[in-house]
């Protein structure tokens, strides 16, 4: 899915094709992949291109990891250094943050696009992402017209809802198997935890089923 104004989709069908070639990405990345800006516990890694003016103005891709990634992982898997020395786009990466409290929830380091406060402009983990790219510019001269986001899976759906929620801030979305904006309202604990939580949350059995399928109780999906 691409979405985006007028005049911004080009790019994003070079990055999407890039995106789907996770495991072919031998290509050299002769740019430079540095510590980015940090922003209430989470961390992230910025791509500056090979050939980079420090002067002028670059286009900014956010490049969002999947389930059981990181920032690294994501930026070797996907080879979008590769394209933004060829582009002479900056690529900003995104690493999510997982508290031991939270580890129930989420134990495999996934965006949490299905929380409410993840659907709601200026809170949560999309307001984090859009701090970050305001820590970013006093280092690294952003084009402001043409700031992207994309991302794969629980990142692409995290993409889906920064552009949905912060339209002036980015020019186009690339989602890569990802969902729509609000697409649900659930908290899915992990497997092991599922009797725990319903003997003591009191889930119905068609939610629990509906956990053992690996999906969220369809109750309370919108």
């Amino acid at each position: 899915m691409i979405a985006g104004r007028p005049g911004t989709r080009f790019l994003f069908h070079v990055l999407c094709l890039a995106l789907c070639a996770l495991a072919v990405s031998a290509r050299a990345q002769t740019g430079s992949l540095n510590e980015g800006p940090g922003v209430g516990g989470y961390e992230s890694l910025v791509y500056l291109p090979a050939g980079h003016d420090a002067q002028t103005p670059a286009p900014l891709v956010v490049a969002l990891h999947g389930c059981k990634q990181d920032s690294r992982d994501f930026a070797a898997g996907t080879g979008l250094g590769a394209l933004a020395d060829r582009e002479g786009f900056v690529v900003l990466y995104p690493e999510t943050r997982r508290p031991v409290y939270r580890l129930w929830l989420n134990p495999n380091r996934c965006w949490e696009w299905w929380t409410v406060e993840n659907q709601s402009r200026g809170a949560g983990e999309p307001g984090v992402v859009v701090q970050m790219i305001e820590a970013l510019k006093p280092s690294v001269k952003i084009d402001a017209a043409r700031v992207y986001v994309t991302g794969l899976s629980a990142g692409g759906a995290m993409s889906a809802i920064l552009g949905s929620l912060y339209p002036e801030v980015f020019a186009a979305t690339g989602v890569h198997s990802g969902l729509e904006f609000a697409a649900a309202e659930e908290e899915v604990p992990a497997p092991a935890f599922w009797p725990i939580a319903y003997w003591f949350l009191g889930w119905t059995a068609e939610a629990a089923d509906a956990m053992e399928a690996g999906g969220p109780d369809p109750t309370r999906i919108r």
